[in-house]
């Protein structure tokens, strides 16, 4: 037996697009993880750490507000937040230096060796400009 072939109409799809932006968050706004906590305020744990205090310390403020978590718990998910953050610097890092490796790549040795030629000096500017005093 062949499925009946359904067809689906504008105004379905407009009525189910309407229901799709009336429903609020799944969530409504609570977080659901102590990592997802951890990563919302890594910046201020960092900062916290920075004026001196230990793990121990940090863990046993979030515990009191209501953020049950371990001092070694919290200590690995701020080494994994970090670590997360040097991978995304070093992927934008790593595309910028490979942008400019292909770039000069492509400079031929006859550009990369010749000299600056008066013209050259000219628009760049007196090659020996005045030199100020300060008082």
């Amino acid at each position: 037996m062949a499925k009946e072939k359904v067809i689906y109409t504008e105004d379905n799809i407009h009525k189910l697009s309407e229901v799709f932006d009336n429903m609020g968050e799944k969530n409504n706004g609570l977080i659901t993880s102590k990592r997802a906590v951890v990563k919302l305020l890594i910046d201020r744990i960092l900062q916290m750490q920075q004026r001196g205090y230990t793990f121990n310390e940090i863990a046993e403020l979030l515990t009191k507000n209501g953020i049950e978590i371990s001092s070694s718990t919290l200590k690995q998910y701020v080494y994994d937040a970090m670590e997360k953050m040097k991978l995304k610097k070093g992927r934008k890092r790593n595309s910028i230096t490979k942008s400019h490796n292909d770039k000069a790549a492509n400079i031929s040795s006859t550009e990369a060796t010749s000299t600056t030629s008066k013209s050259d000096q000219e628009v760049l500017g007196d090659p020996n400009p005045p030199k100020f005093k300060f008082q």
